[in-house]
Formats: C-alpha cells, structure tokens, sequence
C-alpha cells in the first residue's frame, strides 16, 4: 500500500546541470522480512517481540551533489506506517553527481510548535488517529512504536519526541543525474529502532530522554539503509512514452496509450499537484481506461512506473 502524503516542495537549484526527477520509495523489513503487524521480531539483545503500532515523520529533505553542493526540499512532510511502502516524490533537480540523501526523523522545529488543525485535513500534520500531536509545548511524536515483549507478555509503548531529538539520517549514494530519473530505494530495519533497548519488566516512555532518545538515535544511526543493488537511476535506458485522451477532459473516462518495453510490467499513479496519491493500479497495460468521475476539477499527475524506473509523467487536467 502507499500512503497518501501531502507533499509540498520547495527547490533551491543551486547549480545548472540537467533536469532529474527525484523520488524515494521507503519499504520496510522485520528481520530481514518483509514488515508485518503482530509477527514476531527480534532485537540485539536477543528478546523477542511483536509490534501492533509503528508511525514516525520525515522531513528536511536534502540532496548532496557535485562536490558537497545542498538542494533542499525543507516543506516535504511525510507520515510513515511501517506496513505500507512510502513513495515520495521530492521534485526537479539540477545536478551533475548526487553524492547523498539526508532526512531527518521529526518534524522542524517551527512546525514542531505550530497549531496541527491549521494544516488541511489529508496532511501529514493534521491532526491523526491515533494521534501524532503530543501538545503545544512538547510538539509531534517523532516516532511511535509499540508492541508486546514475548517472553514475559510485557506491553512497551515508546513515543520519541523533542526539538533536541530532530535528528538527520544520512545515506551516502554514488548516483550520475544526468537522467530524466532517479529513485533512491531505501530500506527500513524496524528491529533496529529497539536496539540495546531492554524491553523486559515492560517499557512505557513517551518523552524526550532516556529509551525515547535512544530510540531516535537509532532511527538515525541504524534503521535506514540504500539498496545498492535497486538504487536506479534510468541513464542510458530506453524512454517510455505514452499518451491520455481526451486531456483535458469533461469526461469520466480517460484512456492511456503505451508501447510496453520488453521484459517490463507497470504500476500507475494518479496523484494531486501536492503529491497525495489519489489512485493506485497494478499490472497495468496500453489501452486501461481511468475513471476520473470522482475527481474535482484541477491539474493532476499520472505516472507509469516499471520496476526499476519512473518511466514517464503527464499532467491531466479535469474540467
């Protein structure tokens, strides 16, 4: 599943290189498994454990490249379920050589202390159930994770919040971005947000220091990782091009043309200007039919994507 973010984006471009797009796609792993709720997982200290809540945020997105140059994407928000695969499209970008991708855990510190029911009601910000608002004073919950120890059928609960925990994650990459784009596949190892936490006798810290603040270190220091061998970008390989008709339409149906490449099968997205996906498809072929009969008038994005790559965008707009 994806989540449906709100992502607004802000681009400095900082040099004039070529125009790549720029996306994430975050999975998550229980032990090398795929992530599950209620399966069992087990931490360096050899407990075993199941989890039945894990949410945190991202932001500060930044891009290093070209010898330590920083494109920053700061009003991208997003609210990760550890059972969903996140997508996140950060946007355009000039560069040559993208040498790093940085996050952090949290929300910044202006937001932090914002009012969550002036953001609209799909965003990441606003106000969530369960909720991710810890108050005025204290701001978001940065991170929530909770579950059952095994062995002695223990209930932990540990909410990470606090200015002073925004914490980055740094992830070097070896990426040429002189390509229409790139997708940075980031696994998360959710065993090791408990790393050297003691989860017997039972855990219940919702705050900013002690096994809250290790916790956040660890999602900064342990959790997240590239896959080199499904970091992607598109260089060098065939474009896919396709077409929708009628665009613009007043009607409910609109149908996408494309010649598949061989050896490839496609995903479709359909998503707002903001980048809350709006619509999901699988095993998609030339000639599907969309029903846009639900969609209000307005501007909005469709993309085919291929295992490996991005493969095209077009924009389509209601009336």
């Amino acid at each position: 599943m994806k989540n449906y973010l709100l992502l607004f984006s802000l681009l400095f471009s900082v040099s004039s290189f070529s125009q790549t797009n720029l996306v994430i796609e975050i999975s998550h792993k229980l032990n090398g498994e795929d992530f599950a709720f209620l399966e069992t997982g087990i931490n360096n200290l050899e407990q075993e454990f199941i989890v039945d809540r894990l949410e945190y945020y991202l932001s500060k997105f930044e891009i290093i490249h070209d010898g330590g140059q920083t494109t920053e994407f700061t009003d991208v928000y997003a609210l990760l379920n550890a059972e969903e695969t996140t997508t996140i499209n950060l946007g355009e970008i000039d560069a040559e050589n993208i040498e790093m991708l940085a996050f952090n855990v949290g929300v910044d510190y202006e937001n932090n202390h914002a009012d969550p029911a002036a953001w609209p009601s799909d965003h990441p910000l606003a106000p969530q159930f369960p909720s991710m608002h810890w108050g005025w004073a204290s701001g978001y919950r940065f991170l929530a994770i909770e579950g059952i120890e095994s062995d002695e059928n223990q209930v932990f609960q540990v909410h990470g919040l606090g200015d002073q925990n925004y914490m980055t994650v740094e992830l070097p990459v070896e990426a040429n971005a002189n390509s229409n784009n790139i997708t940075f596949y980031v696994q998360a190892n959710t065993e090791e947000i408990l790393y050297d936490i003691d989860l017997s006798g039972g855990v219940f810290i919702h705050g900013f220091s002690g096994v809250a603040e290790a916790s956040l270190e660890n999602m900064s220091e342990r959790v997240f990782e590239i896959t080199n061998s499904t970091l992607s970008s598109d260089d060098g390989v065939t474009d896919l091009t396709f077409s929708m008709f009628p665009n613009p339409t007043n009607d409910s149906r609109v149908q996408l043309n494309f010649a598949p490449l061989s050896g490839e099968t496609y995903r479709l997205y359909v998503t707002d200007i903001s980048g809350r996906t709006l619509l999901e498809k699988n095993q998609v072929n030339s000639g599907i039919e969309l029903d846009m009969g639900n969609f209000n008038q307005g501007i909005y994005l469709v993309s085919l994507v291929s295992d490996k790559y991005t493969r095209s965008t077009l924009k389509l707009i209601v009336k």
